[in-house]
């Protein structure tokens, strides 16, 4: 195989020295080739409100970047009524009336570059006809199991959801005498609280005894 390459390469040698110098010129000249690179996909992700009440305005941000630079178009499938999605920089704007209360269920954000789709979701958002707040307090955390003093602790995480052992939210403070924390955007139903206690290094307790409030009650 390799001595057949080579005479080839040979004869094209030959050949071309053969060809009058003006003719040659023109031969030889090659169309560079222009290689276009790989477009990649926008980056995006969305953490926006999942519960609003009947009445108030909230914003939210589609928080998204294009490694080309390229521009991007924000677009969205059953999104509500009162729901706007500002097409060109991704701003998500809920004001629900009482004759909005409900479930919306399947809603879906895509953002697009010219070449590529990426679709977040989807996403369940809920309007309620009042949002509550519920005060938590505890003892600060000085000791361990056998009663000896901890100093290390930095902070606590406080957890919560709508089912036994299922938090599905969490919130943490920082400081060791810290004892209260007010939790917000609660509706009516019941929720399940427990915390833990973290130390310098990172590590966490046990959790704590759940503890059970009934908001709008």
């Amino acid at each position: 195989m390799s001595s057949k390459f080579v005479t080839s390469l040979l004869a094209v040698i030959i050949m071309t020295g053969c060809i009058p110098s003006s003719e040659k010129n023109e031969q030889n000249i090659i169309d560079p080739i222009t290689v276009e690179p790989n477009n990649l996909p926008p980056i995006a992700a969305y953490d926006g409100f999942l519960v609003v009440a009947s009445g108030e305005t909230l914003s939210s941000q589609v928080q998204a970047s294009d490694p080309e630079n390229d521009t991007l178009l924000f677009t969205a499938t059953n999104l509500p009524t009162w729901i706007n999605l500002n097409s060109s920089d991704g701003q998500v704007t809920a004001s629900p009336t009482s004759n909005d209360i409900g479930v919306y269920r399947d809603i879906r954000l895509t953002v697009s570059d010219s070449t590529h789709t990426v679709v977040l979701g989807p996403y369940t958002i809920e309007v309620v006809d009042q949002l509550y707040s519920v005060d938590i307090t505890w003892q600060p955390t000085l000791t361990n199991e056998d009663d000896e003093p901890i100093e290390n602790i930095t902070g606590y995480k406080i957890q919560w959801g709508p089912a036994s052992g299922v938090y599905t939210n969490s919130i943490k403070v920082s400081g060791q005498l810290i004892i209260s924390q007010t939790i917000t955007r609660l509706h009516h139903q019941s929720y399940y609280f427990s915390m833990i206690a973290i130390d310098s290094s990172g590590q966490e307790s046990n959790l704590s005894d759940e503890h059970t409030f009934n908001i709008g009650t």
